[in-house]
């Protein structure tokens, strides 16, 4: 708790003070201009926006992992997720074809995290649903990514393109059928 306070005083300190604080453990070590607080130049508070950076890596209940940008242990809650998917970023675009194939070899599952034999992953108690990764990686490894300790994880927004494409052709299929059982149905 001593800590904590300490940390709040030393964010206020410079608001209050209208100064810069500058925290490092390189000598001479000058906080960046416009700055209010500035921690080893990878932490940063301005003035009037209140804005803070962390240019380095982030961890919310676990350590971070230089993997990702954002490791969060525990569940997350939000009001929404946006993706950058703005055509003017991309390039190489094409369709995605076989997506039924794809997605028939994908298994879904249920179960258990090892809760107790990791309990610094913050993992919830209760059946859980999803695909495991190292299945997946065999079918669409794009999908999968390997963090710094070779735990592998999901990117399961990006199988809802799959998903679409999937739908689109069992649709031609059912299609298909009905017109084949129209004109069975006539010839007879």
């Amino acid at each position: 708790m001593k800590k904590f306070i300490y940390f709040v005083l030393l964010l206020l300190f410079p608001i209050l003070s209208y100064s810069q604080v500058g925290i490092s453990n390189t000598l001479g070590f000058v906080p960046s201009p416009g700055t209010l607080v500035d921690v080893d130049g990878k932490f940063q508070v301005y003035p009037i926006s209140g804005d803070a950076y962390f240019l380095g890596n982030v961890g919310i209940g676990i350590s971070p992992d230089p993997t990702y940008k954002l490791y969060v242990g525990g569940k997350l809650r939000t009001n929404g997720i946006n993706e950058s998917s703005d055509l003017r970023y991309k390039e190489n675009i094409s369709p995605i074809y076989d997506a039924l194939e794809k997605l028939v070899r994908i298994n879904g599952v249920t179960y258990d995290w090892k809760v107790k034999e990791y309990p610094n992953m913050n993992f919830s108690y209760g059946r859980q649903y999803g695909i495991i990764a190292q299945d997946l990686e065999l079918i669409i490894p794009e999908l999968v990514s390997t963090d710094s300790a070779g735990y592998k994880s999901i990117d399961y927004t990006h199988l809802i393109p799959l998903l679409i494409e999937a739908i689109k052709e069992q649709q031609i299929q059912i299609m298909e059928m009905k017109i084949k059982l129209y004109y069975s149905s006539i010839l007879k």
